[in-house]
């Protein structure tokens, strides 16, 4: 099984070949747990992040990718659910 680090590359590798634009990133571990939590704060257009999502749920160990499309000047979405 890949290690963690190299997932991690693959997981940003894919954002950016989806020409999509990391603004931040926080990554939390409860105590103990073998889960990490992962949330991105990125800018891209509705296609690129369908394809991404679509891509990026496909990956070893992503069990799921909540996404929320925002307008510029519009009020903010619900959530969409993605993933594998």
């Amino acid at each position: 099984m890949e290690n963690s680090s190299a997932l991690l590359l693959r997981f940003f590798a894919c954002l950016v070949r989806h020409r999509i634009e990391i603004l931040g990133i926080a990554c939390t571990n409860p105590a103990g747990s073998p889960v990490y939590e992962m949330e991105l704060s990125v800018r891209a257009d509705a296609d690129h992040v369908r394809r991404a999502v679509k891509q990026i749920g496909a990956f070893v160990g992503v069990v799921e990718i909540d996404y929320r499309m925002e307008e510029d000047d519009a009020p903010q979405v619900p959530s969409s659910r993605g993933g594998s």
